[in-house]
Order: structure tokens, then C-alpha cells, then sequence
């Protein structure tokens, strides 16, 4: 995620709602690892994504916004393998009311900074 590192850091903890649905698919692990970078060892991460869109078309909205479509479970998956564990994770309706919009929050914990696991090595495939 261009940017990021002006923001300064390393910080205890990063929210992040309603962001990582509006980044480029490809670029989702990435912007997580940019993310995972900001935090000090055990920081926590408080990501949210789409539960249901269903205006979404094409991914996009009406406005023309972007949506990815990542899904909780495979973001979840993507910070596990950046090295977060999951702490908590629910479902939160609309804040603007619609009964057929939600988000999924993830609540993570980085386990260490600093650990190298192999799957941390692995750039590309």
C-alpha cells in the first residue's frame, strides 16, 4: 500500500474498516504484509469486510467504488499466513440500517514480528 510507511510507527494497533474490500484482489497480501509491518511484536489488527453486498455488480457498487471480493475466511487466512492469529471475529449489521448489508470484523494478534516462518519466505507463486 503506497504510503504506509509515512505514516510512522511501529504502533500497537491498526483499524482497518471497510479498507482491505476496496484494494486491487492481487495486491490484498501485500497491503496485509504493509499492514503487518506497522505493528510492534503483538500488535493487533481490526479488519472488516462485506458479510453481504448484494448491489455489488461486476465488483462494483452503484457509486462505482471497487470491491474486491475477498471473504473473511480467505483474508483471515491471508493474515494467518503473515504471521497474525485470530482473537475474535463477528458479524456487525449496517450502520446505515440496510437490512441486506453487514460486515464481518476479524480482530487479529501478530504473533511476532520478527518470526520467520517459511510460508513468510514465499513471494510469489
Amino acid at each position: 500500500m503506497p504510503g504506509l510507511a509515512d505514516v510512522g510507527g511501529p504502533f500497537d494497533g491498526v483499524v482497518c474498516a471497510a479498507v482491505l474490500p476496496h484494494v486491487e484482489r492481487s495486491k490484498v497480501f501485500d497491503a496485509v504484509f504493509a499492514l503487518k509491518g506497522l505493528l510492534v511484536d503483538r500488535g493487533r489488527l481490526l479488519g472488516s469486510v462485506p458479510a453481504a453486498r448484494p448491489d455489488v455488480i461486476d465488483g462494483r457498487d452503484a457509486h462505482g467504488r471497487l470491491f474486491n471480493g475477498v471473504t473473511a475466511d480467505e483474508l483471515e487466512l491471508r493474515l494467518e499466513h503473515a504471521g497474525f492469529t485470530s482473537i475474535g471475529r463477528w458479524t456487525e449489521p449496517d450502520a446505515r440500517g440496510r437490512p441486506d448489508v453487514g460486515s464481518t470484523v476479524l480482530a487479529v494478534e501478530l504473533r511476532s514480528a520478527g518470526a520467520v516462518r517459511p510460508i513468510d519466505r514465499i513471494e510469489a507463486v
